[in-house]
């Protein structure tokens, strides 16, 4: 309770009939522990009631006073809270408005590298693997060991990489990617060390892609994913 609540119920403090009573009296109380000038102004109060003497204590408080007062502090409170949550709610629309403002500038602020696609363009064109032993040294940087199949002809080849083996959740693999003059490949490198694997077709009616398992003798088999009839078109006879 502030000084102004206090010094309102004051003058019904005096009045037996309509004195505070309950969390008004107890907050009444404390306010007047710690408030020298309003203890001060009670005191003059209850002085003033004595010399006044029982005639004047009994004449009646106006019924509605008590219930005006504390009206005018339930509504005093409230003004309070929305000025509050005003303030608040204000204040924190400007502070993320200021952030949003440095964030933006900070990021307009870091430096950038030039893009140049022509560049690109012939960067991807130079490295990309021409021959086994390019693709395999690829691989081998990723860390699969002479892993470039040779049946293949290279100069489809548009990508190199490894990426989830289709199947084995988290387990990766290499993968290669060709395309052709219609259609396009993927073939991905299985290691027998891990897994156990037979030669097999897959042309299920109603997929994208059709499927071949090759086994070379070698450490790799793979699986090739290709889409249309068959991968003629990819396939080069192994050298002696």
């Amino acid at each position: 309770m502030d000084c102004n609540a206090a010094r309102a119920l004051l003058p019904l403090a005096t009045h037996t009939p309509d004195a505070p009573t309950g969390p008004e009296a107890a907050a009444l109380r404390d306010h007047l522990a710690t408030c020298s000038e309003c203890d001060a102004l009670f005191r003059a109060e209850m002085r003033l009631d004595a010399h006044l003497g029982r005639a004047m204590r009994d004449v009646p408080v106006p019924t509605a006073l008590k219930q005006q007062i504390l009206t005018r502090l339930e509504n005093q409170r409230w003004s309070d809270w929305r000025q509050r949550l005003w303030n608040l709610t204000h204040g924190s629309a400007a502070a993320a408005a200021l952030l949003l403002a440095l964030g933006a500038v900070w990021w307009f602020s870091l430096p950038r590298t030039s893009f140049d696609g022509q560049e690109s363009h012939v960067a991807f064109n130079i490295t990309r693997p021409t021959n086994q032993e390019a693709a395999s040294s690829a691989l081998q940087q990723l860390g699969y060991d002479q892993c470039g199949p040779e049946f293949v002809r290279y100069e489809y080849c548009i990508s190199v990489g490894d990426g989830d083996l289709p199947g084995y959740p988290s387990q990766r693999a290499p993968r290669l990617v060709f395309v052709g003059p219609r259609e396009h490949a993927i073939i991905i490198g299985v290691d027998t060390r891990r897994y156990k694997v037979q030669p097999a077709e897959f042309a299920e009616n109603g997929y994208k892609y059709r499927g071949e398992v090759l086994h070379t003798g070698s450490r790799w088999a793979y699986l090739v994913l290709y889409t249309g009839e068959n991968w003629n078109w990819l396939y080069s006879v192994p050298s002696e």
